[in-house]
């Protein structure tokens, strides 16, 4: 499969103007595809070049909707050199379709495009289409980019990817206090998401946090793997009306982690 290859050859980005539909690059991709295809691809990026942006984003919708993976493919190989609004939802497009042979080039927009933007919804898109280098690339972004938002959303996909291999990563990331809270505040609901029993400890240590990014975030994480025996440390937020940014009141997660670990423990006989 070339056509992933096509601009990043050699791991470096295509600099440059949007593409057109004379691009020997295009072309070669488009001489592997069926004519009716082929015809969608091309006004796709005359639209593109011609600055029809919004309809060219409408048009990501349509190929979302129809979980048109070859065109998908394109995109993925194109994205470099397309504006910043375009990669975003290319790369959302790219998630929802969930084709994993795109991973390579998410990944590599994760660890090379310029714009922060960018590179948040690459996080997000990878940890959907998984592949196997997508960890690595995604615990290189979270302890490696200087955007602490896109190490939160590194977090978040790593959780997204249940790969128990990155609880360490994780555990380290939510215990080190250094570390911006937001960031914090996502490895440890990613640590709930992956589900290992074994975070635990750290979680019940993280809700005596003294930010509250991190108490709520420890909280929803225990209220997805938790059992009964931490609803007494997280009955002791429950008066804590600190409230975190991204989750709201920090006694409202507590009273939900407490609900969802009850009601598991019923289901469970």
């Amino acid at each position: 499969m070339t056509r992933l290859t096509l601009i990043h050859g050699g791991g470096e980005s295509h600099a440059a103007a949007p593409p057109t539909p004379e691009d020997p690059v295009v072309q070669a991709w488009m001489e592997e595809i069926d004519p009716v295809l082929r015809v969608r691809v091309s006004v796709w990026i005359a639209r593109l070049t011609t600055g029809g942006r919004d309809r060219a984003m409408a048009d990501l919708d349509t190929i979302c909707d129809a979980g048109m993976r070859s065109e998908a493919d394109l995109l993925a190989a194109l994205v470099p050199a397309t504006p910043a609004s375009i990669a975003v939802a290319v790369c959302r497009v790219l998630a929802c379709i969930g084709d994993e042979t795109a991973a390579p080039s998410v990944s590599r927009l994760l660890g090379n495009a310029s714009c922060a933007r960018v590179r948040m919804q690459a996080a997000l898109a990878l940890g959907r289409l998984g592949g196997p280098n997508a960890r690595a690339a995604l615990t290189d972004a979270l302890l490696l980019d200087d955007d602490e938002e896109v190490r939160a959303r590194a977090a978040r996909g790593l959780g997204t990817l249940r790969d128990h291999r990155a609880v360490p990563t994780l555990g380290s990331t939510l215990a080190n206090t250094k570390e911006h809270a937001i960031v914090r505040s996502e490895a440890a609901e990613a640590l709930g998401v992956i589900g290992r029993r074994s975070a635990t400890p750290l979680l019940v240590r993280a809700l005596r946090d003294p930010v509250a990014e991190v108490r709520a975030g420890a909280a929803t994480a225990l209220g997805l793997l938790g059992g009964l025996e931490v609803v007494p440390a997280l009955r002791a937020l429950t008066d804590d009306h600190a409230v975190a940014d991204e989750l709201g009141p920090v006694s409202g997660c507590a009273t939900a982690a407490i609900t969802d670990i009850r009601r598991r423990s019923l289901a469970s006989g």
